[in-house]
């Protein structure tokens, strides 16, 4: 998968079985953007895009309305994808326990 310059290697992610699921994988990492605000868990991130699929349908992610081409896909795929992206910039928080 090409994401701008970036390739992402996806190959070892056996759940994804046709294009049109990294099609939407793909537009997916984009519309997620909305959500990176330094704050939230990719965790969370994928829960968000999910749930806005869920609710609005798969075209949701394309700026173009109704396409056609995309697939459903688990939250798995999208961290999965996300966790490959090498040109992502995640930062761990820490958390203490009490």
């Amino acid at each position: 998968m090409r994401f701008g310059k970036h390739k992402v290697q996806v190959d070892a992610i056996e759940q994804l079985v046709h294009p049109s699921q990294l099609r939407a994988i793909g537009y997916a990492i984009h519309y997620a953007a909305r959500y990176m605000d330094g704050q939230k868990s990719i965790k969370e991130i994928c829960r968000l895009v999910l749930a806005d699929i869920q609710e609005k349908g798969l075209d949701c992610l394309s700026d173009r309305g109704i396409r056609g081409d995309f697939a459903e896909f688990r939250s798995y795929e999208l961290a999965a994808t996300l966790s490959r992206f090498r040109a992502l910039r995640v930062e761990q928080k820490h958390t203490t326990r009490t």
